[in-house]
């Protein structure tokens, strides 16, 4: 079975990124192999804060931080 990469630019997302990615990663978990990479563009709200809480509990979710 082949690994699914989804990307996920965020700019700003605080109240929109912590219920995507719930909702993907309970779309995949049961389906696929899979990442989710969330690219974190010099956010200056707590987008990175919820990310961070999401991958305590999904370890298929990375990120990266561009300030």
């Amino acid at each position: 079975m082949e690994k699914i990469s989804i990307v996920v630019p965020a700019y700003n997302e605080e109240k929109r990124i912590g219920e995507t990615l719930e909702k993907y990663c309970d779309f995949l978990r049961n389906k696929n192999d899979f990442e989710i990479v969330v690219v974190l563009n010099a956010c200056k709200d707590d987008t990175l804060k919820i990310v961070m809480e999401k991958k305590k509990k999904f370890k298929e979710i990375r990120y990266f931080r561009y300030s």
